[in-house]
């Protein structure tokens, strides 16, 4: 055992996630290979260094690369991209969201960044194509999760844009020392084009949960990783996230998947964060229910928007926020808005 890394928590409580030196080995091995690493590269790290971003730290060291730790908050972000001349960030969706729409950053100079690395959540179409506008088509999707730690799915910079638009919710083809299946609720492949639970093999792939025999076997089966994603794959090999398979919602009869429902609304014009979860309800049997921030939103402009793309799949309750949730971790706390809609409404998923 090398490591206890902590899930984020965004769920539920916490797991400790066991990795060796093996498994660590093989992520950067995986780092490596399959991303654009140079010698003469300045790596800033924004996220906390022990979650994915402290992941990236080996790989630049081994190629000679210099690492640097950010100041907190935007301000401090830019001071240290414009100090250290960085040339490569890591972060989260959101970090950019707030980075683009905050004035100072129109005062630094940022010409030196030749890559943006982001995972931990979909970003946002209109965060992916005004950050492709302001900093050019330098965007690294990356995939993984704590028990198959950061080296999944990836895609270079210049796949990100498809005829001209940007492809939400993409996270990328396996790496090459990685196989992803894509598995029914009874474990049996799902064809390109249907969506299926995302299952990883590979050499980074965790040993178990700490001190949690059952969570593991539920997790772990047959050497493969059964993630509790939802994604779809296309014929290039790309795969796209639909949402986690406990939160798909049943609508009137239809499979409804919350990511692909926020990916939709997170197009509308001055929507900056969605997150969409499910509400029980006693005549369809669970809704949709969109948080959104942004500016100068309206609900009946976001039904207008949303409504020819999704039909049943439109959310039929709109909560407009100033800011989405999040862990310490970055990513959305679902589980905080869960609590808020029951707060609300006295009605939850359970």
């Amino acid at each position: 055992l090398c490591s206890l890394n902590y899930t984020s928590g965004s769920t539920g409580k916490p797991k400790g996630v066991m990795l060796t030196h093996r498994n660590w080995m093989a992520v950067y091995r995986n780092l490596l290979i399959d991303r654009d690493i140079r010698g003469d590269d300045r790596l800033l790290h924004y996220g906390p260094l022990s979650h994915a971003s402290g992941a990236y730290f080996m790989p630049f060291f081994l190629s000679g690369a210099t690492s640097a730790v950010s100041e907190p908050r935007i301000g401090g972000l830019l001071r240290s991209l414009e100090r250290e001349r960085s040339t490569v960030l890591t972060c989260v969706p959101s970090l950019l969201t707030r980075l683009l729409v905050d004035a100072r950053s129109e005062k630094t100079s940022l010409a030196h960044l030749r890559q943006i690395g982001f995972g931990g959540e979909p970003m946002p179409a209109n965060t992916l194509k005004s950050a492709i506008a302001k900093f050019g088509p330098i965007l690294v999707p990356n995939y993984g999760l704590t028990e198959a730690m950061m080296t999944v799915c990836t895609l270079p910079a210049e796949q990100m844009l498809r005829d001209g638009e940007p492809r939400a919710n993409v996270l990328g083809r396996a790496y090459r020392h990685v196989e992803i299946e894509l598995r029914d609720a009874d474990g049996r492949p799902v064809p390109d084009g249907e969506i299926g639970e995302l299952c990883v093999r590979a050499d980074h792939v965790m040993q178990g949960y700490w001190n949690r025999p059952d969570e593991t076997a539920a997790v772990l089966r047959d050497g493969w990783l059964y993630s509790g994603d939802l994604a779809g794959r296309d014929a290039d090999g790309v795969f796209t996230l639909a949402g986690r398979a406990k939160d798909m919602l049943i609508c009137g009869g239809f499979n409804i998947y919350p990511q692909e429902v926020a990916a939709v609304v997170a197009a509308c014009p001055g929507v900056d964060e969605v997150a969409v979860v499910g509400m029980r309800d006693p005549g369809w049997g669970e809704i949709p229910v969109a948080f959104v921030a942004g500016q100068g939103l309206e609900r009946r402009q976001l039904v207008a928007f949303s409504r020819p793309q999704l039909g049943i799949r439109t959310p039929r309750r709109w909560e407009l926020v100033e800011r989405l949730p999040r862990t310490p971790a970055g990513k959305v706390d679902v589980g905080s808005l869960q609590a808020r809609l029951t707060a609300v409404t006295g009605r939850s998923r359970s």
